[in-house]
């Protein structure tokens, strides 16, 4: 693989994710920016709660309820002087 960055929009393979730790511990720097399925959803959900009155024309409710990031993590890599980045 010879890109610097993968940008997927969903990582169901979790090899992906050890590629790119393995990569940066041998010094190839690789990152992931893994935006999440649920992360990309939520426009188009947001959008849907405004849609959905005018086309089922009627008086019933419908909100959005953000939910938020269901992804966190950090990655910390030992600096040469022994100091955490």
């Amino acid at each position: 693989m010879n890109c610097d960055l993968i940008i997927p929009g969903e990582v169901i393979d979790w090899t992906i994710g050890e590629y790119v730790q393995d990569a940066n511990t041998l010094g190839i720097r690789r990152a992931l920016l893994n935006v999440g399925h649920f992360n990309l959803e939520e426009p188009g959900m947001r959008y849907m709660a405004q849609w959905l009155p005018k086309v089922l024309a009627c008086d019933l409710p419908i909100h959005f309820v953000q939910s938020g990031n269901s992804f966190g993590w950090l990655s910390f890599k030992k600096a040469e002087e022994g100091k955490r980045l």
